[in-house]
């Protein structure tokens, strides 16, 4: 069955209501469905206008949610959403959405998690698996030495 670019626009109008979406999603999305060049960029036209796609909404609900759902850190959200093609400004505004005390708060209790469950006893290797660990969260490792130091 075809659908026409104003039945896609309607699916698009609900797939967008039900959560935030980046445009790159939408795109994504229509291109699936096998529909492209004008219609494309017509229907997101429209859903920016009415206002169910908007991306610096999309980008600071994107932070938000994996920073304190998944306890993602900076860089990796950072690189989450330029996979998601989000422009700049963009994601500069997202990271305001993560204080500064928080995200120390969050390291702080990320690492004490992990130690509590590494078996390693030596601690240089000790502190390098707490790097490593930290890094594939998407902390910065400046920061994460920071933290370590105070332990010691």
């Amino acid at each position: 069955m075809e659908f026409t670019p104003a039945q896609f626009l309607e699916k698009m109008r609900r797939y967008c209501a039900y959560q935030e979406r980046s445009h790159q999603q939408v795109r994504d999305k229509l291109y699936e469905a096998q529909l492209f060049g004008d219609d494309v960029e017509e229907i997101i036209t429209t859903l920016i206008l009415e206002n169910f796609l908007n991306e610096d909404r999309f980008a600071r609900s994107y932070a938000r949610g994996k920073f304190r759902m998944n306890g993602w850190g900076r860089v990796k959200i950072v690189q989450g959403l330029k996979q998601h093609r989000v422009h700049p400004n963009g994601i500069r505004a997202a990271m305001t959405e993560i204080g500064d005390e928080e995200y120390r708060d969050a390291l702080r209790s990320i690492i004490q998690q992990k130690m509590r469950v590494l078996k390693e006893k030596h601690p240089l290797r000790r502190k390098a698996a707490l790097m490593r660990f930290a890094a594939q969260r998407g902390f910065e490792g400046d920061l994460v030495r920071e933290m370590l130091e105070e332990k010691d």
